[in-house]
């Protein structure tokens, strides 16, 4: 979204999500947005959806790389970093909101995937031993899924990691030979020291037990 201020335009990387009740008709909008770029905000986002179970979504209700991916992301005891990359393109784009055809090596000359490599292997340290993701909405055009997720945090996540169950959101897109060549994520993961808790509506307390599973 691009919004003007003192003459100048800022760009603001956003998620907008719309439920309709009819086909002219909104039942719900959720938007997703980086908590620094709003004045006030604090980095905590209370799961829009209960947890139906206590687990990670389902691999069989997504497809192609997606399903990969994903599946990948949630080996357990922790998440396979090859599979995750084999499901990418060469020049796959990690975070950001740059095209795929933007994405080329980087200023100091690393290839793209291997900057992508770097990332999964500090990920596989805490997914999903730690916490893992249980998607409550698919949006899937062929070309781009998008996910809205909540976290399932387990006692090592919360104890260990300091892990709080937040809503987090993901968009996934297929490049022409079907494997990933862009993950743009927009979460709140690791900002949990930063929560202001006068400013979430749910005590600390509270939000600690949320998808918290029993030892």
């Amino acid at each position: 979204m691009h919004f003007v201020r003192g003459g100048e335009i800022d760009q603001v990387p956003m998620f907008v999500i719309g439920d309709y009740r009819t086909q002219d008709l909104l039942e719900e909008v959720r938007i997703y947005v980086p908590y620094g770029m709003i004045p006030g905000h604090t980095p905590y986002r209370k799961p829009t959806f209960p947890a139906e179970r206590p687990e990670r979504g389902d691999p069989a209700l997504l497809t192609g790389a997606v399903r990969e991916y994903y599946d990948a992301l949630h080996t357990y005891p922790a998440a396979d970093v090859e599979r995750i990359l084999n499901a990418m393109s060469d020049d796959v784009f990690l975070g950001g909101y740059a095209y795929c055809d933007g994405a080329k090596a980087e200023p100091d000359g690393t290839p793209p995937k291997e900057r992508v490599r770097g990332a999964f292997e500090k990920m596989r340290t805490y997914i999903p031993s730690g916490v893992a993701m249980r998607y409550e909405t698919i949006i899937d055009d062929g070309r781009t899924a998008v996910l809205e997720w909540v976290h399932i945090v387990s006692q090592r996540g919360r104890k260990e990691f300091g892990r709080i169950a937040m809503s987090g959101i993901a968009a996934y897109e297929r490049g022409s030979d079907g494997r990933l060549c862009a993950v743009h994520i927009l979460d709140y993961a690791w900002r949990e020291p930063e929560i202001d808790w006068t400013k979430t509506g749910v005590t600390r307390e509270e939000a600690e037990r949320i998808n918290l599973l029993p030892a």
